[in-house]
């Protein structure tokens, strides 16, 4: 099964789940208002997905400032990375080790959208070769490089037919990070 954090009004941090190694479906992280870190989860290596597809749901939490917990996650996630709304989060060091993902049951492989204080994604400088679905990185307002995507070579697209949506990032201005992409399969906006 999954492992789901949702919705938790006082969980401040994760305790007890030193144990969990491998998660057999998606971790979802949402809607915790205190919740600053996901430290607790350090000994996670592996997950799968749930049933909408997602390996790695990290979605409104307003003081979350690191996903360094995750850094012991490691390979091919078999589904799609959501990080979104979270207000304090800074950069997505933590994520280092994913060498590739999945994607979700839309087709979107990794969604960064809405972190406020988002300045870097070079925590993903792990993946490689294709992400079989799109990559969305939509209004991210302190995003200032795109770092952490060069070994990226193909990337597959969403059922809209979209492959790479990157907007609304006011200080991003270059697609630098993007140097080793060869192919894309449906459309690009930018």
């Amino acid at each position: 099964g999954s492992l789901v954090l949702e919705e938790l009004i006082i969980l401040d941090q994760i305790n007890g789940f030193d144990a969990f190694k491998d998660v057999g479906g998606g971790v979802k992280i949402a809607f915790n208002d205190k919740l600053a870190d996901v430290s607790g989860l350090s000994n996670l290596n592996s997950v799968g997905k749930d049933a909408d597809g997602n390996s790695i749901v990290v979605v409104d939490n307003p003081i979350l400032s690191s996903l360094q917990g995750l850094r012991a996650l490691q390979g091919m996630l078999q589904g799609a990375v959501h990080i979104a709304n979270n207000g304090e989060l800074t950069s997505l060091n933590g994520l280092q080790q994913v060498l590739g993902i999945g994607y979700d049951n839309f087709g979107v492989a990794l969604n960064i959208t809405e972190n406020a204080k988002l300045e870097s994604i070079d925590g993903l400088l792990g993946l490689e070769g294709k992400i079989n679905g799109s990559v969305v990185v939509v209004r991210n307002p302190s995003l200032r490089s795109l770092t952490g995507l060069q070994a990226v070579s193909e990337i597959g697209k969403d059922v809209t037919g979209d492959s790479l949506r990157i907007m609304m990032n006011e200080i991003l201005v270059s697609l630098l990070g993007f140097e080793g992409l060869k192919k894309v399969d449906g459309a690009i906006t930018v």
